[in-house]
C-alpha cells in the first residue's frame, strides 16, 4: 500500500512499501483521488498546527483562590444548559446511528459529508457523517461552526 508523503496544488509524492517515491501530477488523478489528497492536506495542516502551537506561558500574576464547591442540592437543582461549544482535542466515544458500534477517537476535521477522526492509537479514520448517531452529528456541527468562527478574522 502506498502513502502520500507530500502534496501541493500541482502534484503529490507517494511512497510505496519498499520506500520507492513517485511524483504524480494531480491532473492525472480521478476526482475522488484528488478529494482524498485534499483531505490529506487538510489533515496534515491541522496536525502541523497542533504540533506548532505554543504551550501557555507562565506569568507572574498571582493565582486566584479556588471558589468553594457548591453542595449537591445546589448542583441537582440547576437545569442543564444547552451546549454551545464542543470541547476541543478530547477523545470521546462515537456511536453508530443504530447504536451497535462505538469508537473512542477525537475530532480532526469535517466537511459536508465526511468526518476525520484520530483514534487513541494514532490511526486516522475518514468516515461518512451519516453513520453516526444524531448526538454525534450535532457534535460535528458544533465543531465545524467553531472551526469556521476561529478561522474568521476578528473585527476591530
Amino acid at each position: 500500500m502506498a502513502k502520500i508523503t507530500a502534496a501541493d496544488d500541482k502534484e503529490i509524492i507517494v511512497e510505496d512499501a519498499d520506500g520507492q517515491k513517485t511524483v504524480i501530477t494531480l491532473t492525472n488523478l480521478s476526482d475522488a483521488d484528488r478529494r482524498t489528497v485534499e483531505l490529506w492536506s487538510i489533515l496534515q495542516s491541522s496536525l502541523e498546527r497542533k504540533r506548532t502551537e505554543e504551550a501557555p506561558r507562565a506569568t507572574n500574576l498571582p493565582i486566584p483562590p479556588v471558589p468553594p464547591t457548591p453542595d449537591s442540592t445546589t448542583i441537582s437543582e440547576k437545569a442543564e444548559e444547552p451546549k454551545t461549544e464542543a470541547p476541543k482535542d478530547t477523545f470521546r466515544t462515537w456511536r453508530s446511528s443504530d447504536g451497535q458500534h462505538e469508537i473512542k477517537a477525537k475530532f480532526v476535521f469535517a466537511d459536508e459529508t465526511n468526518v476525520i477522526l484520530e483514534r487513541e492509537d494514532g490511526r486516522v479514520l475518514t468516515l461518512g457523517q451519516t453513520i453516526f448517531s444524531s448526538e454525534d452529528r450535532e457534535y460535528i456541527k458544533l465543531r465545524v461552526e467553531q472551526e469556521k468562527n476561529s478561522a474568521m478574522p476578528k473585527e476591530e
